[in-house]
């Protein structure tokens, strides 16, 4: 059982959270180039300095940032049910994927675009494992696999798939916010594409 937090504890983890909301309400409004100690405690109505006893820098705060929404991503897709099929299982994680990306953009695109230090780099595709929302994807697909409701291309591996039903989902989402975003239908039209890719992977 967890212990209880103290009233100070939970002081902090109040005021913790608050800048990590700021720091994301003013990337929001303004641009991630308009994000500052400065402005964060102002909006919060905090001393700069009293900041740095719970971030040490910016940097600190987008890492924070990304890390609860990689974790908030992971709980909407642990959400998924199963489905009676695992086509319906995978389209279910794609609509919940493309759901966060277009009811979080900000915090998408930070989690995927903010990169301040070589050790978030990805050197080998085993290391998305790591990534609990793409390890679930890479789990119904196998699952699938296993099944035989999947049946995988000729010479093309689980990983290779997992991998690009992911660059599918990503480039659909990030499309969704940018270039596309005005495109009449353009929701029907990524769950459209979506079934025919899947489809594909099931007569493969």
């Amino acid at each position: 059982m967890a212990e209880k937090q103290t009233p100070r504890e939970r002081r902090r983890a109040r005021t913790a959270q608050a800048i990590l909301d700021a720091a994301l309400a003013i990337i929001a409004e303004q641009g991630l180039q308009a994000l500052s100690i400065r402005e964060i405690a102002q909006r919060i109505e905090y001393s700069p300095s009293g900041l740095y006893e719970y971030y040490a820098s910016k940097d600190e705060i987008l890492d924070a940032l990304i890390a609860q929404g990689l974790a908030q991503l992971n709980e909407m897709l642990a959400h998924v049910p199963s489905g009676e099929s695992a086509s319906e299982w995978l389209f279910a994680i794609g609509e919940a994927y493309l759901a966060f990306a277009r009811e979080h953009e900000q915090l998408y695109a930070l989690i995927f675009g903010h990169i301040f230090s070589p050790s978030g780099l990805v050197t080998s595709l085993d290391q998305l494992q790591h990534n609990s929302a793409y390890g679930q994807l890479r789990h119904c697909i196998q699952t699938g696999v296993e099944r035989g409701a999947f049946i995988l291309p000729s010479g093309e591996s689980i990983e290779q798939q997992v991998y690009s039903t992911w660059a599918l989902l990503h480039g659909l989402a990030m499309l969704r916010m940018t270039r596309v975003s005005a495109v009449t239908g353009i929701d029907a039209i990524n769950q459209q594409v979506l079934r025919s890719a899947f489809a594909h992977l099931n007569r493969a």
